[in-house]
């Protein structure tokens, strides 16, 4: 479950590091057991920034098959919401374990930023997202 914020024609993204794969992608990550999506959410984006956020509204979930990239025998389903800060996370950078860290930016929303994406699901995100934009 990823969270998508907005502000100024800028969107929230987030470089990560596991296990040696640099990966740009939207802040957010898995769910853990009994665990709903908002809440999943806002949980992850805590865990990764120190930062409260507030769900605000679903933008997209996937429609089609996407085979996870880190298990060769599991599919994902990603699920995309709005949300909003309660503080500014640019330049936030934090080292969660021994083999992951992350940073987090503000990325100007244009078509090219699409191709820099790692993820397919992310980079059509980021083409809808530049579409509701115009």
């Amino acid at each position: 479950v990823y969270g998508i914020a907005l502000k100024q024609k800028k969107v929230l993204l987030c470089q990560e590091r596991i296990s040696g794969l640099d990966m740009l992608k939207f802040p957010g990550g898995g769910l853990e057991f009994g665990e709903g999506l908002t809440d999943g959410l806002k949980r992850e984006i805590f865990e990764e920034s120190g930062i409260q956020s507030t769900v605000k509204s679903h933008f997209y979930t996937t429609d089609f098959f996407v085979q996870s990239a880190f298990k060769s025998n599991e599919q994902l389903i990603s699920v995309y919401f709005i949300v909003d800060l309660h503080d500014d996370v640019s330049g936030v950078k934090m080292q969660l374990s021994p083999s992951h860290d992350i940073q987090f930016f503000w990325e100007d929303l244009t078509p090219q930023l699409e191709k820099r994406m790692t993820f397919p699901v992310d980079r059509l995100v980021i083409r809808k997202l530049v579409q509701a934009s115009q």
